[in-house]
């Protein structure tokens, strides 16, 4: 860079008030005055020509001394090439030489600098010797009708070059500096050089992009115009002609074109994920009309489109087929509804392992990933990603370890399987291992040694290793590729010393990239998340081919993809397939359709597996696992319980403990984090508890007691507002039973919650935080005094004042609640504790604030368990979720002292640390259901004399009894609430029997609620009462409940009956166990192998030994 460039540099401040000066027409002044020229002693100054160059390539005139010629500049004179029209700081400027008419470099740069985003339809004039008398609007025109050869140039006049002249068929062009979407002709030479505008001035010629249709025009009437020989640019004498600039291709515009083909609609890609919830296939082919009947805008330009007939077929439903033509079951016919689960009898204590006295059983850790390789014979467990390891199920130690991943990680381990041997005593000896590259590698667990090595058969990652019976195990890569090996012919074969990969497997080409696989008899069921593949007769030694067919169903669109697949010996003849959104399939395995959908869960079930003969456990990314028994229609679950902290990725079951007389049915689980630990699949805990409460008659003893629940949202009513008929109506509330043994009083909104909403603002806001909650407490604790002290008022004076005891009371912002047992019971209580749970204010998913929640009491009475919850929810007509969620979280977070050592004073095997463990729960309050009709609907209804029939038709619209209808996982569908024949409690004016009244005019509604979950309580009554204090109705409920008192000797004489019954029943599980690993080996049946047994007196070993002679 030279000097004069150095002095040339300026803020972009002066730039920006340069390129505005350009807009106007005005010339910048430059303190180089020696350049400069004066228009005084030019005739020619005031005609400003368009010069068709652009501003960062051409040097302009103004910095130059010497004239231009008046002629027409042709693009094959230029020197160097046109550049692009983009503005380059570095590049050097053109200057015009006067005598060869040569553009040559030169150093000075231009005046002004081209502005960002200027285009071609900008044409920069700085060539001409001076443009300040000249408009920027006439420059713009006159560029314009160099383009038009249907406007005469000749005949133009002041009018005409202050609006350009444009073609009819497009919109008229917008005065800016980009181009317009519509394309411009390029005028003839004899329009250019005769304009007298554009007389002896020099003219390049830049094309703007138009469309092909445009251009085949332009071409036809050219050729029709000139002579042949004649280019559409002509030059002055002296200069030499050429072909004009190749037109580029039109530039995307929302003009108005009606010739355009839409694409057709793609269907969406299809999900690489298990986990992920998106559904592969397109909804909108399923319920809109079809393609030939429906127009796609795919923008401004696209016109309708019809597709063929072959394509609206091949666009029903997702491609993920691939390009093979396959017998595809269709799915449009399968949608059936789902089932869901009964809740009420589910346990939640983990089911250990009986000999580890409670405690969980774990296995050390792995690495952390979503894959977790495990397999399970026996007595020992193999895990391990980068090493293989086997640990001993009863000691959770490691028994042999061997390192199969070197240095490259492609090596890392995929999977697992025992396989089977040739005596049973070996059981767990022999362990394969498929790696990350294809190789499988064999093991000696007992010898602690590797006796083989292939990587001949797979070259892609080993994703499933099947053990199909005692005599196979089965290969599968993700590439498809499915190798049978016949083992139990190769040992028979060679017996001594054993190497396995001598074996000639069988390959078979099945689906690649499989999620799930099973082996079902001699068929193959494998899915890749959205489909199902069923290969037949693969199994048994069937001669090996390159491809197979295969039967294929698409998974219906109200499933999520496919997890896992299991058979349950229960069900025969079905396969039971696990979603990733929550729901179990059933499906027939001769003609692969769907049988029942059961959903199970709102959360994705990411393993499963089939225990015993009929239990189906489960393993959701919660850490959660379910017990569901699939003997009835509606499933019912038997047990959920936290496994693991992190998702649990693997679930399997090994039996193989019974052909060794063993007593334990081990289910193995593995989560994210890499831990693994074991339970009792027999789950002996449950199955005595279901047997001791059957007999419960025989050891425990029951007498009734009288509970009465009252509940009122007061409105921050004090106790001194209550007033003269008021006050008679409130000892009605707390009287209305005759001598009850427990009393209940909860109250919500004892203080004003807005206010209180303020106060925590202030909180967040105040510097004097610690003054505002000292205040706030102050008056809460004040105001549960006052409401405390009247309580006790009120029931002495309907009672006796020394006739009730308090035996616990709790607070919560707004929520109040006190319980009262009578004086002559007192002994007969213990254990009272209390808890609270915000569900108001959150942040980061946590409740800060409890201007809503609960307060949960419980005690034991006798050796019953009782609890009783005040609660407020969410408010507001349309906010039931936020309701459904508060009661959930109240139900799951409230956390109490447990007691594990009381076998059965809790219900469902719980030891009392949840609301749910408790024989009986009462939960009441303002639980802030709606009723979802207009207003005036509910009046109208309300005001008919028959009020039963009213009563009905407005619960048909309750929020909380739909709930019960539309939402199967409903946390409360457990609790019973008696019959509502009372109008609703909310919302009144204060002081009146007027509904609101006021600007919201509130849907009237039962808000206040009193509901029961317990199998031994009647209810007695269940009304409001005409307290008008608030502008809410207080309620009350009164139950005659059974209380039981446990004779401990006669409990442990039945016990031991449970236990020996149960060991003749684990006897006849271990024969029937024995009896199927004899078939399995598929050289007798199971009449044949019954005999055998009975013969051997159930030595498995030696009939083992006498079927492979």
């Amino acid at each position: 860079m030279d000097q004069e460039e150095k002095e040339e540099q300026v803020s972009f401040q002066e730039l920006k008030k340069r390129w505005a000066q350009q807009e106007a027409g005005v010339q910048p002044c430059r303190q180089d005055t020696s350049n400069q020229r004066t228009s005084s002693g030019n005739p020619e100054s005031s005609t400003i020509s368009p010069i068709m160059t652009p501003a960062s390539s051409v040097r302009s005139t103004a910095s130059t001394n010497n004239p231009i010629p008046a002629q027409i500049i042709n693009k094959s004179e230029l020197s160097p090439p046109f550049p692009s029209l983009r503005s380059s700081s570095t590049s050097p400027s053109l200057s015009l030489d006067q005598q060869n008419n040569d553009l040559k470099p030169t150093t000075k740069p231009p005046i002004i600098p081209p502005k960002p985003n200027t285009t071609s339809a900008t044409i920069s004039s700085s060539l001409q010797p001076q443009e300040t008398s000249t408009p920027l609007a006439k420059r713009i025109s006159l560029l314009a009708q160099q383009f038009d050869k249907s406007t005469s140039i000749s005949n133009m006049t002041t009018s005409t070059l202050s609006k350009p002249a444009v073609n009819s068929s497009v919109p008229s062009p917008i005065i800016n500096k980009k181009y317009h979407s519509a394309a411009r002709q390029e005028p003839s030479v004899s329009e250019q050089t005769n304009h007298p505008d554009l007389k002896d001035t020099p003219v390049f010629t830049v094309p703007i992009p138009i469309s092909s249709q445009q251009q085949l025009q332009q071409e036809q009437q050219q050729q029709q115009q000139r002579p042949s020989g004649i280019t559409s640019v002509a030059s002055s004498p002296g200069a030499t002609s050429s072909a004009p600039p190749p037109i580029l291709p039109p530039r995307p515009a929302m003009v108005n074109v009606t010739s355009f083909e839409s694409l057709p609609q793609l269907p969406p890609r299809p999900s690489t994920s298990t986990l992920a919830r998106s559904h592969t296939i397109n909804h909108s082919f399923d319920h809109h009309p079809p393609l030939s009947n429906s127009t796609y805008d795919v923008s401004p330009l696209s016109q309708a489109y019809s597709a063929p007939q072959d394509l609206q077929q091949s666009l029903k439903r997702s491609q993920t087929l691939g390009p093979m033509k396959r017998d595809v079951t269709t799915t449009t016919n399968l949608l059936t509804k789902s089932v869901y689960p009964d809740f009420s009898k589910a346990t939640r204590n983990p089911p250990t392992m009986d000999e580890d006295n409670g405690e969980r059983r774990f296995v050390g850790g792995q690495h952390r990933g979503t894959h977790q390789p495990m397999a399970a014979s026996g007595c020992k467990i193999a895990t391990g990603t980068q090493q293989a390891k086997v640990w001993d199920a009863n000691t959770c130690r490691t028994t042999y370890g061997v390192d199969l991943v070197g240095p490259n990680d492609n090596e890392r381990i995929r999977s697992y399987t025992f396989v089977p041997p040739l005596k049973p005593a070996d059981e767990g000896r022999y362990l394969w291992a498929g790696m990350h590259d294809g190789t499988l590698v064999a093991m000696d667990t007992t010898t602690n040694e590797v006796i083989g090595k292939t990587s001949s058969c797979h070259k892609h990652p080993i994703s499933f290793m099947l053990r199909r019976r005692n005599v196979e195990i089965w290969t599968l890569d993700e590439s498809g590729l499915l190798a049978i090996w016949p083992v139990l012919i190769h040992f028979q074969q060679n017996q001594q010393p054993y190497h396995p990969f001598e074996i000639q497997p069988i390959k078979h080409l099945v689906t690649p990239k499989a999620v799930t696989a099973l082996t079902v008899g001699t068929d193959l069921w494998i899915s890749s998340g959205r489909t199902i593949h069923v290969y037949k007769h693969l199994g048994g030694g069937k001669k090996a081919v390159t491809q197979v067919d295969d039967k294929q169903v698409r998974i219906p669109n109200d499933l999520g993809n496919i997890t896992q697949f299991v058979t349950m010996p229960f069900h025969p003849g079905q396969v039971f397939a696990s979603h990733d959104d929550g729901k179990v399939s059933v499906w027939d395995i001769k003609t692969t359709e769907k049988i029942q959908v059961n959903a199970v869960s709102l959360y994705g079930i990411c393993a499963m597996v089939a225990v015993g003969d009929y239990h189906l456990w489960t393993g959701y990314n919660t850490g959660m696992v379910y017990v569901y028994d699939t003997r009835p229609e509606k499933w019912l679950v038997v047990k959920t319980w936290r496994a693991h902290h992190g998702s649990i990725v693997s679930l399997l079951v090994d039996d193989s403990s019974f052909i060794r007389n063993g007593k334990s049915l081990q289910v193995i689980t593995g989560d994210s984090h890499g831990h693994v630990a074991i339970w009792d699949g027999l789950m002996v805990q449950n199955w005595q508890g279901q047997q001791l409460l059957q007999q419960a008659q025989n050891y425990c003893s029951y007498s009734p007691i009288k509970v009465m629940i009252c509940s009122w949202n007061i409105d921050a009513n004090k106790p001194e507002k209550l007033v003269g008929r008021d006050n008679e109506l409130v000892h009605e509330w707390l009287g209305s039973t005759d001598d009850p043994d427990i009393i209940v009083v909860g109250i919500q909104e004892i203080v004003d919650l807005e206010s209180k909403k303020q106060t925590a603002k202030s909180l967040f806001a105040s510097r004097k935080k610690t003054e505002t909650l000292q205040e706030a407490e102050e008056m809460l604790t004040h105001r549960y005094r006052l409401w405390h002290d009247h309580l006790i008022r009120v029931i002495g004076n309907n009672y006796g004042h020394d006739t009730y005891t308090v035996i616990k009371t709790d607070q919560l912002v707004g929520l109040f609640s006190c319980i009262f047992v009578k004086n002559s019971e007192a002994h007969r209580v213990r254990h009272c504790d209390s808890t609270v749970v915000k569900t108001g204010l959150k942040v980061m998913n946590k409740s800060i604030h409890g201007n809503k929640g609960g307060i949960a009491i419980r005690f034991l009475f006798d050796h019953s368990s009782l609890c009783f919850v005040n609660c407020h929810l969410a408010a507001g007509q349309s906010h039931t979720q936020d309701r459904n969620a508060n009661a959930e979280s109240i139900l799951h977070s409230a956390n109490f002292p447990d007691y594990e050592k009381y076998l059965d004073v809790f219900a469902n095997g719980g030891d009392g640390s949840l609301i749910l463990d408790h024989e009986h729960c009462f939960l009441s309050g303002d639980l802030n259901y709606r009723i979802a009709m207009e207003r005036k609907e509910v009046l109208e209804l309300l005001k008919r004399k028959d009020k039963v029939a009213a009563w009905e038709t407005l619960q048909i619209h309750d929020q909380l009894k739909r709930q019960h209808i539309t939402n199967p996982l409903f946390k409360l569908l457990w609790f019973q609430e008696p019959p509502l024949l009372f109008d609703p409690t909310y919302k009144y004016d204060r002081g009146t029997d007027n509904y609101d009244s006021s600007e919201k005019k509130r849907v009237p509604a039962w808000c206040d609620r009193i509901l029961c979950r317990s199998n031994m309580a009647h209810n007695i009554y269940y009304r409001r009462h005409e307290v008008k204090a608030s502008d809410h109705r207080p309620i009350s409920a009164a139950y005659n409940i059974q209380v039981k008192e446990i004779d401990g000797h006669k409990r442990d004489r039945l016990l031991e009956k449970i236990e020996k019954d149960w060991f003749y029943t684990v006897e006849k599980l271990i024969m029937e166990k024995k009896k199927r690993y004899i078939v399995d080996y598929e050289l007798c049946s199971l009449d044949q192998a019954t005999q055998f047994l009975q013969e051997s007196h159930w030595n498995i070993d030696q009939v083992v030994q006498h079927l492979l002679k």
